[in-house]
């Protein structure tokens, strides 16, 4: 082959290459077009699992709240029977209609957001419908089928996040009504239905909570939508925070809710109901939030990954009403959610300043409230040899552990445990069977707790124990043990 037509097919090549790396990375419209069906599933499973949990824990709560009343109802039927039967005779029936109404759908209701407002249910919805209405999404029956469920899905979601709103308020009336009938007889029991209440409403927000914060393919569903310019256009035309505020390119905003009152109308009817001399129309201009707050709000709902911690507030017949009432935060979280993974590492010297055996042990916490935490641990000892010059590294036991922990102030904990140590190399499994062959440690001390901000690890432990059961042991160990760890 000659020179020329060596470089002619190495150009043919380079071109051939160029054009096939092009067309291996697809265009965003392509990526959105060519979305897999199970990203449409998935976000119609969370749906379906934040829509249980809610209904789940209404009926729980609606059966605790039910029960505590009939106790109520048997310690005022001793004072009073017909009383009892007149205030508790329809108890079932109404924590049942409680329970109901829950489950009612919102179904397609254009102003539904007006009633709760959703910034995360919003843009989801919004980013389907966009879906749906224009066909970017790939055309197969399949996917506009998956498309349809999950905007019912949503709208489902909408009448059930109202729906709790209602029953929150029905369950605090009924406290208050029971509250005001009881108060003559001041039967003990009745602020356990306090107590309920404000468990259920602490539940409602923090399965809003977890809503609110996106998933991994809502944040990969959002970030291929932003990238499309019509989609931002069609946001805040068809969201329903443009649907409420005059936002930039929507052209029509209140034709979809004319119900709304217009500020003149809203001024007026303050001014004929003022007897003041108070400048309302001053007032109405500097409360009602500008275009550029609106504009800005927008963007936070488009781009930002979560809408941030909640802020703790005051709630209709809530805990911070009871005199004496310590709310425990760990109530209204999942059983995974009060789990805290641990590991630390303890470390044996010698009297050649190197360290002899280390035990680096795992541990699962479970944290029973905000201040106690209890769990168990297992952990393996590593030798290293017996000096500098001879190194080796070997296994020299295995432990079993179990822990207490108890916050006294601040980052500061008191922490205690039982343990048991098997200080010589497994060589046959069944040697683990004879008791004999542990050795017992009863430790006492304290823990210092640092938050770090790691990616994989939460928290950063410092742990100081004496061991009481130290002179039991052959070899001798240290009475004093120092532990280092994390959480994560």
């Amino acid at each position: 082959m000659n020179t020329k037509a060596y470089y002619i097919a190495c150009l043919l090549l380079l071109c051939f290459t160029a054009t096939y790396a092009q067309e291996s990375q697809p265009s965003v419209y392509d990526r959105v077009y060519r979305l897999p069906g199970k990203l449409l599933d998935g976000l119609t499973g969370r749906v379906n699992k934040v829509q249980q949990n809610i209904l789940k824990q209404t009926e729980k709560y609606c059966r605790q709240l039910a029960r505590s009343e009939k106790a109520l109802k048997k310690k005022l039927a001793r004072k009073d029977s017909a009383a009892a039967n007149k205030i508790f005779g329809n108890t079932d029936s109404i924590y049942q209609q409680f329970s109901n109404r829950i489950q009612q759908s919102a179904g397609n209701n254009n102003n539904a957001f007006t009633n709760n407002y959703s910034p995360r249910l919003d843009s989801l919805t919004t980013a389907v419908q966009f879906l749906d209405k224009t066909g970017v999404i790939g055309q197969s029956a399949q996917s506009a089928q998956q498309v349809k469920e999950l905007l019912t899905k949503y709208s489902e979601l909408q009448g059930v996040l109202n729906n709790a709103d209602v029953v929150k308020q029905l369950l605090a009336e009924r406290q208050q009504m029971l509250q005001q009938q009881l108060q003559q007889w001041q039967l003990p029991g009745l602020q356990q239905l306090r107590k309920h209440l404000y468990y259920y409403q602490a539940q409602m927000d923090a399965c809003k909570q977890l809503w609110e914060d996106p998933s991994v393919l809502e944040q990969k569903l959002a970030s291929l939508l932003c990238k499309i310019p019509q989609f931002r256009q069609f946001f805040d035309q068809y969201s329903g925070l443009g649907a409420v505020f005059q936002l930039p390119g929507n052209t029509n905003p209140m034709a979809a809710n004319s119900s709304l009152q217009t500020r003149d109308a809203l001024n007026q009817f303050l001014q004929a109901n003022n007897s003041g001399n108070l400048n309302l129309q001053a007032q109405l201009q500097n409360n009602l939030p500008a275009p550029t707050q609106l504009n800005s709000l927008n963007e936070s709902l488009l781009n930002s990954p979560s809408t941030g911690e909640l802020v703790p507030q005051q709630r209709e017949g809530g805990g911070e009403a009871l005199p004496g009432f310590k709310p425990n935060h760990q109530k209204v979280k999942s059983f995974l959610k009060r789990i805290e993974l641990g590991t630390n590492i303890q470390t044996t010297k010698s009297s050649y300043l190197f360290p002899a055996t280390s035990d680096i042990a795992l541990s699962a916490g479970y944290r029973l409230n905000d201040k106690s935490i209890v769990g168990i641990g297992a952990g393996g000892k590593i030798g290293w040899g017996k000096g500098w010059n001879n190194i080796d590294v070997t296994g020299q036991g295995i432990s079993l552990r179990s822990f207490l922990d108890y916050k006294i102030k601040g980052n500061w904990w008191l922490s205690g445990g039982w343990e048991y140590h098997y200080q010589q190399p497994v060589v046959v499994v069944r040697e683990l069977q004879k008791i004999d062959h542990w050795k017992q440690a009863g430790l006492l001390g304290l823990t210092k707790i640092v938050p770090v901000k790691m990616k994989t690890f939460k928290k950063y432990r410092l742990q100081v124990y004496y061991d009481f059961l130290y002179q039991y042991k052959l070899p001798a160990t240290e009475p004093v043990k120092f532990r280092m760890g994390y959480t994560f």
